[in-house]
């Protein structure tokens, strides 16, 4: 899925990231991440965050370097949502339409792709 180019043709595309700090893969890949936020959002694509973190506090920790919004940590809509878009393992990054459908349930490796082919974050590109 070209999520650059469904994101140029619709209102908003939202993607639901689910990681956590105790997560080896998910610290690698958030700050790829982040260093595209501002990017996506110029292609109308928003990141919300749905934390794994096991405490508030590790939550408030790992989400003080993000520059996304996130859900709060007690709000019981995170657990649904994992059940919802049914993430197993994380990272996970699903990106969704207005309508909340899923548009791509691969959402990392389109970020990765966008790493790969862009020359706007070469500096990353070794690093997948």
């Amino acid at each position: 899925m070209n999520i650059l180019k469904y994101a140029s043709e619709t209102d908003k595309v939202v993607g639901l990231y689910f990681s956590a700090a105790y997560c080896p893969t998910c610290t690698v890949f958030t700050p790829h991440l982040s260093s595209l936020y501002s990017y996506l959002r110029e292609k109308n694509i928003e990141i919300i965050f749905v934390a794994s973190d096991k405490t508030k506090e590790a939550f408030d920790l790992y989400h003080a370097d993000h520059p996304w919004p996130a859900i709060n940590y007690n709000d019981p809509i995170r657990a649904s949502l994992r059940s919802i878009y049914g993430v197993k393992t994380i990272p996970a990054l699903i990106f969704i339409d207005k309508e909340q459908n899923i548009v791509d349930a691969n959402g990392r490796d389109s970020i990765v792709d966008i790493i790969k082919s862009n020359d706007i974050k070469s500096d990353f590109k070794s690093s997948f």
